[in-house]
């Protein structure tokens, strides 16, 4: 069955509005708009900067095109935004899980000659750096086989942080390119096609940042960013580090180590500085999460290894479009096996951890679980806990046994 388009007329109202989000909110300047002259079935594949991404690229394509979302996402909207999303017609799916009955909806839609939006990544950046794609993305294009464009944002990270809410007043950009035509993506080796798109879609915000020196309403104001960077880097301690105001106002502009004392602080660039003189500056907070993951994937490849967390359980009620509580349980992550376990719910859960990327989380909050249709939002009892579990899981997948090629 072929998959339905969207509805003609919800889609130009959504498009409308999200020209006008796009152009007074997000200040969104478009480099280029390849796509406006496509008129055949096409593929767009996006980085993932911010979870409002989404707008400034529906404001940029005035021709109704699919969009591929989560099915935590698109089932938690409010009721009241439930029947427009319905005539948008998204093709709705769990994060890093596409099956059979997934791809022949993408597949319809191509067929049908209509686009495509996907974002490979799955998840928004937490710490401004893009992540490794899917190795299921690249035989996903090349199964296709349509002509391919970029849509590549920027400066999207900083107005909406993944580590804290709300959204702060900047510029941002998207270019939107032609990657290769579906005569040039035939004749692209299986390398060749990975290498193309990786290259497109890789970012570091706070590199882009440095170059193009944008001003943020409160880009100094690093609240919540301690979540990400939870150890420290000098000392290596873990969880000491806290989000202090350096000068006694209320903006908390430092990320200060309670053990050793090491202090950076923010700039209204966003970027790092140490004012302290102890241990060496890390400007980008990018390269400040890189050096946390890359020990703990060492730790994680000389040793056993093992973490947990007792946490509180909700399930997703697609009826309420929200988490409902079901009761506590543990969550346990090892190089074998990632388990979720509750006697209140009666649930026991075992998957392989090398079969997905990362997992939905919220840094200092929560992390999804994904079982089958269902979805289960965990919050650990030590919130600051999951950001190492999710650094974990994505150590355990590079790491690999060959299950996720």
């Amino acid at each position: 069955m072929a998959h339905k388009k969207p509805n003609i007329f919800t889609y130009s109202t959504m498009h409308n509005i999200a020209r006008l989000l796009s152009s007074t909110v997000f200040r969104n300047e478009k480099l280029r708009n390849e796509l406006k002259d496509e008129t055949g079935p096409c593929l767009v594949i996006a980085n993932h900067e911010s979870a409002m991404d989404p707008v400034n690229m529906l404001a940029a394509c005035s021709r109704p095109a699919t969009f591929v979302l989560s099915n935590a996402y698109a089932n938690t909207m409010p009721g009241i935004l439930q029947p427009t999303l319905h005539r948008m017609r998204p093709i709705v799916k769990q994060q890093f899980q596409t099956s059979i009955k997934d791809i022949k909806k993408m597949m319809s839609v191509v067929r049908s000659g209509g686009v495509l939006v996907i974002y490979p990544a799955g998840l928004m950046t937490e710490d401004g750096a893009s992540t490794p794609i899917p190795e299921a993305t690249f035989k996903l294009v090349r199964k296709l086989g349509v002509n391919t464009y970029v849509a590549k944002s920027s400066g999207m990270y900083f107005v909406h942080p993944k580590w804290t809410s709300g959204i702060r007043k900047g510029r941002t950009t998207l270019d939107i390119y032609k990657l290769f035509d579906a005569e040039e993506l035939e004749k692209l080796s299986d390398d060749e096609l990975k290498t193309a798109i990786s290259n497109a879609l890789a970012f570091d915000s706070y590199r882009d940042q440095e170059n193009a020196q944008i001003r943020y309403s409160s880009a100094d104001n690093i609240e919540g960013l301690e979540n990400v960077l939870y150890q420290c880097p000098e000392c290596r301690e873990e969880f000491a580090v806290k989000a202090v105001s350096s000068d006694g106002s209320a903006v908390k502009n430092t990320l200060r180590c309670e053990c050793c004392g090491y202090e950076q602080t923010a700039d209204s660039f966003g970027m790092l500085h140490n004012r302290k003189g102890l241990g060496s500056e890390i400007r980008f907070p990018s390269d400040w999460s890189k050096g946390i993951f890359d020990r703990l994937k060492d730790e994680i490849k000389s040793r056993d290894y093992s973490i947990g967390c007792n946490v509180t359980i909700r399930k997703l009620d697609k009826s309420s479009h929200s988490f409902v509580e079901i009761g506590k349980g543990r969550l346990t992550l090892s190089r074998e096996q990632l388990k979720l376990v509750s006697e209140d719910a009666g649930l026991e859960i075992e998957q392989k951890p090398q079969r997905f990327p990362i997992l939905p989380f919220v840094p200092g909050k929560q992390i999804d679980i994904q079982d089958g249709a269902d979805v289960y939002r965990c919050f650990p009892d030590n919130p600051e806990i999951v950001m190492k579990f999710i650094n974990s899981i994505k150590a355990i997948y590079e790491l690999g046994d060959g299950d996720n090629k």
